[in-house]
């Protein structure tokens, strides 16, 4: 819930099994919540966090209708519950948090349209998220019983806050990280019910940057703070350069006016370098493959097409996110 198309001027909630009010963090609400206790017999007493209610921001608090006036905002974080001498109504539970709808582009697989599913296809992507190792060194437990067949692979997604710009935004700046799975038409989705529109219960007090990692492209993080655009954070860096920090040196034109990340990194060092062909592709180039990061276009093949397609397309380029 935000301010961002709000139209009521008052939201009413009832109901005998417990409620959920989401609140985008930092985007207050210029429409009253009430809420109804489903009991008519007094006495009442509305709280708030299993503390009596007494705020000029509420009206009702010994009554059945309790009257949040505007603005609704993240200042009332927590659970409120009415209670009588019998009776008491269900917990209404208040939260905050961003919601982010990420939609990216892998140069690798890109065909000029989507990307292709080789990998899931012949059942090489790993049922549990693969960064638990340098650089990444994430510990997350995402896992998933089968890899849907529109799946192109696992990225690892972060958000950065800082109070400048995506410059300022290093590992230190990071508040979230997530396994996620990357669908073909490069929404990024939730590994278990494979949706977009991801949220994450976090304050947002300051700039929030998106960070976005594959295992053999070059990782991109967002050129604008998300705290800028509406929630959902839908946040395509497809559309140009520059919704990449970077512009040009972050994304590269796959064609159709679809930007995308760089990939023939086989070393995970985010670069692209000789090393990633010499010292990986080269002596494998013909044999049969598995997961593997040398296999740059994503078709589990290690042939000409990763050299010529991928790796020879981006050579000398780096990530333009901060360390």
């Amino acid at each position: 819930i935000n301010n961002g198309e709000w139209i009521n001027d008052e939201t009413h909630l009832n109901g005998v099994d417990d409620q959920l009010i989401y609140l985008i963090a930092g985007k207050e609400i210029t429409g009253e919540f009430h809420f109804h206790a489903m009991f008519t017999d007094p006495p009442h007493q509305w709280k708030w966090n299993g503390t009596v209610l007494d705020s000029p921001d509420f009206t009702g608090e010994t009554g059945d209708e309790l009257i949040w006036q505007v603005p609704v905002s993240t200042d009332y974080e927590g659970w409120f519950k009415c209670y009588g001498d019998s009776d008491s109504s269900r917990r209404i539970l208040v939260k905050q948090g961003i919601i982010i709808d990420p939609v990216v582009q892998l140069q690798g697989p890109f065909n000029g349209i989507d990307m292709d599913t080789d990998l899931a296809h012949l059942g090489l992507i790993p049922l549990e998220q693969p960064f638990d190792m340098p650089p990444w060194n994430y510990d997350g437990d995402e896992e998933v019983p089968s890899i849907p067949t529109n799946i192109v692979d696992w990225v690892l997604v972060e958000l950065r806050e800082t109070t400048g710009g995506p410059e300022t935004a290093d590992e230190s700046t990071i508040i979230m990280q997530r396994a996620l799975l990357l669908r073909n038409d490069g929404r990024v989705v939730d590994p278990w019910n494979q949706t977009p529109e991801l949220k994450y219960d976090i304050e947002l007090n300051n700039n929030i940057y998106m960070v976005i990692w594959h295992r053999n492209h070059l990782g991109v993080i967002s050129a604008t703070s998300l705290s800028e655009v509406d929630s959902p954070a839908y946040y395509d860096f497809s559309e140009s350069a520059d919704k990449a920090f970077g512009g040009t040196d972050a994304m590269m034109d796959l064609g159709n006016g679809v930007y995308g990340m760089m990939g023939g990194d086989a070393d995970y060092n985010q670069q692209i370098t000789n090393q990633d062909r010499a010292g990986f592709w080269d002596p494998n180039v013909g044999m049969p493959c598995g997961y593997v990061s040398y296999d740059f276009t994503m078709d589990g093949q290690i042939d000409n097409q990763d050299k010529n397609q991928t790796w020879g397309k981006t050579l000398g380029h780096e990530t333009q996110v901060p360390e």
